[in-house]
């Protein structure tokens, strides 16, 4: 796929639009090195759960059709797969399991927590576990347990801007950009969106301060960055 930023006038109020998407292989190790990564990158922080989320939200994936697998609305982070029973959690601790290894996954979903008085918009950070997952074992050391078979992995957030709305003077805040990297299958996919940029040199994400972080996770998967991809003619 095109290593390349795309841009495109947008008419409405003026300004570009830029869009970028890749695919990369991935093996087993380089998505539970990710998973470190982007760990310790955006929800290392202790407060994290307990601090709302200004400006920022989960975005919205394709449903894997997977019956265990909770809504993808508003989501910032989901991992799915196999973890060895001897870390699982039965639901019935009589339950002797017949397989070595039980389903699993962690999801944190953002929620609407209110509009603040200079025009900005809070969400409150949401941690889902499956059953399965070991109650003495924090959610954060997921990439520690070996062996452990990720089979999906989403990460992905929204980024709201405040913007003139149609038939009216006033300003909102809407959801102008957008990151979002999955994988499944082996593969490692990333698309990134950005509406009402100024120039084609505005770079997503510097609003919310998570420029730099994004930077280490394309640093880490492509040996670029996307302040150097979306500065390139």
């Amino acid at each position: 796929m095109e290593n390349k930023v795309k841009f495109k006038r947008q008419f409405l109020f003026g300004g570009y639009i830029g869009e970028y998407k890749t695919s990369t292989k991935a093996t087993a190790l380089d998505v539970s090195k990710l998973t470190c990564l982007l760990i310790d990158n955006f929800f290392s922080n202790e407060k994290f759960f307990k601090t709302p989320l200004v400006n920022i939200q989960g975005t919205q994936f394709f449903d894997s059709n997977n019956t265990d697998n909770p809504s993808t609305k508003n989501e910032l982070f989901y991992i799915a797969g196999r973890i060895p029973d001897i870390f699982s959690t039965p639901e019935d601790e009589k339950t002797i399991y017949k397989s070595p290894y039980t389903d699993f996954y962690i999801k944190i979903s953002s929620d609407f927590l209110n509009f603040t008085d200079d025009n900005k918009i809070t969400f409150s950070p949401i941690l889902h576990t499956s059953t399965s997952w070991p109650k003495d074992i924090p959610w954060t050391y997921v990439y520690k347990i070996c062996p452990l078979i990720i089979k999906e992995m989403r990460f992905g957030f929204e980024v709201f801007q405040n913007r003139l709305i149609l038939n009216s003077i006033s300003l909102a805040p809407i959801s102008t950009q957008v990151f979002s990297l999955s994988y499944k299958n082996e593969q490692i996919q990333i698309e990134i969106g950005a509406e009402h940029l100024k120039t084609k040199s505005e770079i997503p994400f510097q609003s919310v301060n998570l420029l730099e972080k994004i930077d280490n996770v394309f640093n880490y998967l492509l040996k670029n960055t996307l302040t150097n991809l979306w500065n390139q003619k």
